[in-house]
């Protein structure tokens, strides 16, 4: 699907900027897939105590590219994120459950120059309400319309809150 996605990314945002969260476990194959010069952002986080486990380290990588700037010209120079909300029991029936603290993507859309965000796996839209936050527009990609519908409520919502 990477081999899909990452040319058209590069199409619609004219050769980026683009930051892709991704999971660790496929640092293996990630040359296969983004351009050249890519670079890794760690997004760190702490997973709070939480029922049958106790609190640990953790992170995100975000992979970074653009043909037309460079990552110093996309995010402040050194930055640092972590996540100390408590767990919320997440259980969601998504084929890919990979919930992303509002807080860390919020940085994220925050930092960067771009005034247009794209997810093009929406999911419960978090990058969308991050995407709000921060005052920027928001292109949003989800198939199945049980969460495209959940994700559309959220943004709304976000929408609707004073800035």
């Amino acid at each position: 699907m990477m081999r899909r996605l990452v040319p058209e990314l590069i199409r619609v945002t004219n050769d980026g900027p683009c930051f892709v969260w991704q999971s660790p476990l496929k640092a293996a194959v990630w040359h296969k897939y983004f351009p050249g010069k890519f670079r890794i952002i760690a997004a760190c986080k702490i997973y709070p105590d939480r029922p049958g486990k106790s609190a640990c380290l953790s992170w995100d990588p975000i992979i970074f590219w653009s043909g037309r700037s460079r990552i110093h010209d996309e995010l402040p120079r050194d930055w640092h994120m972590t996540d100390l909300t408590p767990y919320d029991g997440y259980v969601g029936g998504n084929p890919v459950p990979c919930p992303r603290p509002l807080a860390q993507v919020r940085y994220v859309c925050d930092a960067v120059q771009a005034d247009t965000i794209l997810d093009p796996f929406m999911g419960s839209g978090t990058t969308g309400v991050a995407a709000v936050m921060a005052g920027k527009r928001f292109v949003g990609i989800e198939r199945d319309p049980v969460y495209f519908e959940y994700a559309c409520q959220r943004i709304a919502e976000a929408n609707s809150k004073p800035a």
